[in-house]
């Protein structure tokens, strides 16, 4: 009778290892399926119990453009369980540019799990790079990647956000106040990428930012603009050989001039 007493955790632990071994069959499956014909299959494959399976199943259908399988997809991305597979939805239908999901992932930009923020912001790249988004949604997402994304993609959304000219400088300047140095930064050096006069007034408040990195970005981005009022500023900080950012101050200065040269 002491034997029989094990007898139930036996039988579940059995039931365990056999859907355990089911599941990592099928994700072994789910990656051989690569045709239009599998499709069906993938896309139930999205709401399997195991979230490998989910994962693998989005990912094929982006592999294979499974364009029909785009709405499944978003409904993966705006409500999965697991942060990866939302990651690997985001992914797919940035390889179908399925501008339906941007509001999806545009709410996946607010997640604190890096890699959907990620994921979801590369995706919304390729749809400005496409040029598939209005204007609108274009400037949104470059306003989003200064503030949400990794220092690449700050940078890479700072120079397109520049590229607006004066309309983006009130947009910009706002990020001047924000909590994270990083975003600050990046702001700061869109403004330069303007080329507009009117964001010299914000560059000038920047060279008082607490931040040395911040302050440095500044200099170079008066001196890219030409603006004669970073002159004072620029002057003082050149002259002091032990500040580290010394030569930026001098080689925005050597900017400055040519352009007052040209003009």
């Amino acid at each position: 009778m002491r034997d029989l007493a094990h007898l139930p955790l036996i039988i579940a632990l059995a039931i365990y290892l056999v859907i355990i071994t089911g599941c990592a069959s099928l994700v072994e499956e789910v990656q051989t399926w690569e045709s239009d014909r599998d499709i069906p299959k993938l896309t139930a494959g999205l709401r399997h119990s195991d979230p490998t399976v989910r994962e693998k199943s989005a990912a094929a259908l982006g592999r294979i453009k499974a364009t029909s399988a785009a709405l499944e997809l978003t409904r993966v991305l705006e409500s999965d369980s697991s942060r990866r597979v939302q990651a690997a939805a985001a992914r797919s239908v940035g390889a179908m540019k399925s501008v339906a999901s941007f509001s999806a992932l545009m709410q996946a930009l607010q997640s604190s799990d890096g890699q959907l923020r990620n994921a979801a912001l590369e995706t919304l790249f390729e749809f400005y790079d496409a040029k598939v988004l209005s204007d609108t949604e274009s400037f949104e997402v470059l306003l989003l990647g200064i503030e949400r994304g990794t220092v690449r993609q700050k940078v890479a959304a700072a120079k397109h956000a520049g590229g607006k000219g004066k309309k983006a400088v009130e947009s910009l300047s706002r990020f001047l106040t924000h909590s994270d140095s990083e975003v600050r930064q990046a702001a700061t050096m869109a403004l330069g990428f303007t080329g507009d006069v009117s964001a010299g007034d914000s560059l000038l408040r920047a060279m008082r930012d607490p931040d040395e990195s911040v302050r440095q970005v500044a200099m170079v981005s008066l001196g890219m603009m030409g603006d004669k009022r970073a002159i004072e500023p620029l002057s003082a900080a050149a002259s002091d050989s032990s500040s580290p950012f010394w030569s930026s101050a001098l080689a925005a200065l050597s900017k400055v001039d040519r352009a007052a040269a040209h003009k």
